[in-house]
């Protein structure tokens, strides 16, 4: 079945003329070693991995192969890593000490958003949030947004508001999705889909951190809509998302190589042609996801250990 799979994509790859191909895997166990190397043969690689825990023990794969105009450049590849080692080097903060900091934000309130609850001020807030954090971004966000308005089963959304001024200071998302594998086993897959934030706010002092507290309450969302594993494809050349990533408990899974094209503010001087980004993949699976709840719930102090 790989075999075939790996044809499908030779045969885009071909068609499109494209300068990246990237599919996922699953497979019961650490992918195997003629597997590696079948892969190696046809150019890809695996670049990150997600064992989901349970007693199947299935391993999700990302597997990607870039083309000689879309590899990292040997200095940003460095920069990044060198980013990411500080981050895990980093002491963690427990979930509820987090949700416990925000707390103290008197003036802001996180709240989800339902079926109806945005104005049409709210939706132009976002719009002009989302440009101003992506100037290149791969779709249109206003029409993303009329997506997941309608569709609020699939994509949970959380804001964080000032009770100030009623603005909307940060906004993420989940998409949620079912895999059904080939014995029938049914996976609920919840990713975290966009975060951003108000860049530049003269009317407002604290907006550093909201990030955090966004992610938390969509992993609580993701527990409970039944997900399996919650994850995030996160810019490695950004500091701050990825450190949200992190301190949340999230694993690090790997890096998907010049991923995306997009752009905004970053932490590194990129010198790869293009802007074309490597994507960190982070992830927690359903025991993760029912600690941090449970943690939350009791008022405890939580720590997911690596």
């Amino acid at each position: 079945m790989l075999l075939e799979a790996l044809d499908i994509l030779a045969a885009l790859e071909d068609r499109l003329s494209v300068s990246r191909v990237t599919a996922r895997i699953v497979s019961a166990g650490e992918l195997p070693t003629d597997c590696e190397e079948l892969l190696a043969d046809r150019g890809f690689r695996v670049e990150a991995r997600i064992p989901m825990g349970g007693e199947r023990k299935l391993v999700i794969g990302y597997i990607g192969k870039c083309g000689a105009s879309r590899r990292s450049d040997p200095d940003d590849f460095r920069q990044e890593k060198l980013m990411l080692d500080g981050i895990l080097a980093q002491a963690r903060k427990a979930p509820a000490k987090i949700m416990a900091e925000f707390d103290r934000l008197n003036d802001f309130h996180v709240e989800t958003v339902a079926s109806g609850s945005l104005s049409p001020a709210d939706i132009e807030c976002l719009v002009s949030m989302h440009v101003e954090t992506f100037p290149t971004f791969p779709y249109e966000f206003r029409k993303k947004l009329g997506i997941m308005l309608r569709n609020p089963g699939t994509y949970p959304m959380a804001v964080v508001r000032s009770l100030q001024n009623e603005r909307i200071y940060a906004f993420s998302n989940l998409e949620l999705n079912t895999l059904t594998l080939d014995d029938g086993t049914r996976l609920c897959l919840a990713e975290y889909d966009n975060t951003m934030r108000v860049t530049s706010c003269p009317d407002h002092g604290v907006v550093r951190g909201l990030g955090g507290i966004l992610r938390l309450q969509l992993a609580r969302l993701a527990v409970r809509n039944d997900a399996d594993l919650c994850h995030a494809e996160s810019r490695a050349g950004l500091a701050a998302i990825n450190g949200n990533s992190y301190q949340l408990g999230m694993h690090f899974g790997g890096a998907l190589e010049k991923h995306l094209l997009i752009s905004g503010e970053s932490d590194i001087d990129y010198k790869a042609h293009g802007r074309f980004e490597t994507m960190n993949v982070w992830y927690l699976n359903r025991q993760d996801l029912m600690a941090i709840e449970a943690g939350l719930m009791a008022g405890v102090e939580y720590i997911n250990p690596d």
